[in-house]
């Protein structure tokens, strides 16, 4: 009976040291993640202080960069007095093509025309 005894009591103390040494790795476990937290916080508090800097700076930015008055936009040319809007006209609802009667194609001499001539039509026609 004192070897069964014995051998209960070996079987305690190898119990109680799995346990006393499951606890000191969690121990150490915690200790970790205490210090990880505690880097964590340390980094957010440092990035909040970074993020108002950043804030104050892209203000004084932005208050440097805005006009003090009025805005004056320049133009490198002088813009025409009137807007220039090119229309698409519709398409003829005839079936033949223009200048054609009846399927037949009919020749209109066209007078050739200069630079300076085309320069004047269309200086006529953005003039009105």
């Amino acid at each position: 009976m004192t070897h069964k005894l014995e051998w209960e009591l070996r079987q305690r103390e190898e119990e109680i040291a799995e346990l006393q040494k499951a606890l000191s790795d969690m121990q150490v476990y915690l200790f970790q993640e205490r210090d990880h937290v505690l880097r964590l916080f340390a980094e957010n508090d440092r990035l909040k202080i970074q993020e108002l800097e950043d804030r104050k700076r892209i203000q004084h930015l932005l208050s440097l960069s805005s006009p003090s008055g009025p805005e004056v936009t320049y133009f490198h040319k002088e813009p025409s007095t009137r807007a220039i809007v090119t229309q698409k006209h519709p398409q003829k609802r005839h079936p033949h093509a223009e200048g054609e009667i009846l399927g037949l194609k009919a020749e209109v001499p066209s007078r050739p025309q200069n630079n300076r001539t085309r320069r004047n039509a269309q200086h006529r026609v953005t003039a009105n």
